[in-house]
């Protein structure tokens, strides 16, 4: 992420320079900022929206918002500032960079000392709820059916949250990202339409947090999103009011041109803010093409993925009606897959391509679903060829196949604890109904889950991998013996047996598959 920006930010900057030589200099420094730099800011700034509006429509047809120009507008300043610098003769070129390593370090040390200086020893959030099996199943059953691209045209349809089901989601979700106990918010919905959250973030190196306390009056009608009556305090200092006054229509306007909250604003009817809950009337989400992926990859590395994606998916397609039969076709596929990736990798690319790799795999023989995250990838006639990868089996399981291969996509997707929690949280739904929570299963997951990370984790041992699955696979090397583990357990059994989800049985069981997982030399540093 901090690559790409620097190089949204370069990519920009000659504009600024260019910008400066269309205006005559000046000999002042006062007419020269006024004449010159002002003039050639607004101009450059012009352009630069015009090429990101030009662009976003041609991709996705949709203009830009206004997080998209933060990046070339400070490209477009540091280019002005370097083109005055440059008229001005050799000593003003070679002081500009350290005026602007100078003016970065104050900006980060007032911004580091205003963090210090709100800084408390204890939390403002309170501890948040207890995370269990029974709870993720509550949550998943008031969002069942609720998925806004599923409904039909013309149609509306309604989610209700309570504030403790919202409280909940977090305290679920959070960790994952974040790690345990690194940051907490509670939320509070009030009526008439007051919504407010109290957030504290753990300061690494520090042991103090960081407590954030605001609340606005929110409402949509149509579309179109009202704040209104903020507050807002940050570790116990309070934002002025007047600061906060003029700075709400502008965050109101800023929202409301998001470019990815926009079609998720158009979508929404209604949101009505009431005691302890929330009430959203929404109609059918109609994303863009590409959408979802670019939430992933980010613009325009989206298509870079999804080209590699397509290519590593069509190699497998083509190898289909010559595949091996029996427990040989999974080895054949995953070193079909990474051959293809060993061949595009080149210099320095091995890991993009080995999670291209990952994702094709996934998508043929794991999940369909998971192509919204990379776009479309495969053409109708490719469609039609997938039935020709035929099942491949892990230790004679299909069902193991699609647990290894949905969590490694699931891992290059996002990171290695969300993808186990994924997991588990299907297991956890199949305890209450279903074929029951298996430990085998969770072995699956977590081999799959292991695999993408050393497939990944830096270029060394993304060209490992490739080089190892280039002399054959082994299924020891990657799948550990599951057969023995507890399947189909119930509810109940779960709970008498093992102490439930995180109970000491569980734990045990847990420690043995990550013990196994750990031992396969295909996972090994």
């Amino acid at each position: 992420m901090a690559s790409a920006g620097f190089l949204e930010v370069l990519r920009f900057l000659p504009l600024g320079v260019l910008a400066v030589y269309v205006f005559p200099d000046r000999p002042r420094r006062f007419a020269r900022a006024l004449l010159v730099f002002l003039p050639a800011l607004v101009l450059a700034l012009a352009l630069a929206a015009l090429a990101l509006d030009l662009g976003g429509r041609a991709r996705e047809g949709m203009s830009p918002g206004p997080s998209d120009l933060v990046l070339p507008g400070l490209g477009v300043v540091l280019g002005a500032g370097a083109g005055l610098a440059w008229r001005r003769g050799p000593r003003a070129r070679w002081l500009f960079v350290p005026k602007i390593a100078l003016a970065a370090a104050l900006l980060l040390a007032l911004g580091g000392a205003l963090v210090a200086f709100t800084l408390e020893a204890e939390p403002a959030a309170p501890e948040p709820p207890r995370v269990d099996s029974a709870g993720k199943r509550r949550v998943h059953a008031a969002l069942r059916g609720k998925d806004p691209r599923k409904v039909p045209r013309g149609e509306q349809q309604k989610l209700v949250l309570s504030r403790d089901e919202i409280d909940f989601v977090l305290a679920w979700g959070l960790p994952l990202v974040f790690g345990p106990d690194r940051v907490r918010v509670a939320v509070s919905l009030e009526a008439p339409d007051e919504a407010g959250a109290v957030a504290s973030v753990r300061v690494p190196g520090t042991g103090r947090w960081l407590n954030v306390d605001g609340s606005a009056r929110v409402r949509i009608e149509k579309g179109r999103l009202d704040l209104a009556g903020a507050r807002l305090g940050l570790g116990g200092v309070g934002v002025p009011a007047p600061v906060l006054g003029a700075a709400l229509p502008l965050l109101e306007l800023a929202l409301q041109k998001e470019r990815r909250l926009r079609p998720v604003l158009a979508a929404t009817d209604r949101v009505e803010i009431e005691q302890d809950r929330a009430r959203v009337t929404y109609r059918r989400l109609e994303a863009p093409p590409g959408f979802f992926a670019r939430l992933v990859w980010g613009d325009g590395a989206e298509m870079e993925m999804r080209e590699a994606v397509g290519v590593h998916a069509r190699r497998l397609l083509e190898a289909g009606p010559h595949l091996p039969g029996g427990e040989e076709r999974f080895g054949a596929v995953l070193e079909i897959a990474f051959e293809s990736a060993r061949e595009r990798s080149g210099s320095g690319l091995a890991v993009q391509e080995n999670r291209a790799a990952i994702l094709a795999l996934g998508i043929l023989l794991g999940h369909r679903g998971l192509e919204r995250f990379v776009g479309e990838v495969l053409e109708d006639e490719d469609r039609a060829r997938v039935a020709a990868l035929g099942r491949p089996t892990l230790r004679g399981r299909r069902d193991w196949t699609r647990h290894f291969l949905v969590s490694a996509a699931l891992t290059v997707l996002s990171a290695e604890t969300p993808s186990d929690a994924a997991g588990l949280f299907k297991e956890e739904l199949d305890a209450a109904r279903g074929s029951g929570f298996s430990f085998a299963d969770l072995l699956a997951d977590r081999a799959g889950t292991s695999f993408a990370v050393a497939a990944t984790r830096d270029e060394r041992s993304a060209v490992a991998m490739q080089q190892r699955l280039a002399m054959g696979f082994a299924r020891e090397d990657f799948f550990p013996e599951a057969a023995d583990l507890p399947e189909g357990l119930t509810d109940a059994e779960l709970q008498s047996a093992y102490g439930g989800v995180g109970g000491p049985g569980y734990q045990r069981v847990v420690g043995e598959i990550e013990r196994r997982v750990a031992a396969c030399p295909a996972y090994r540093r």
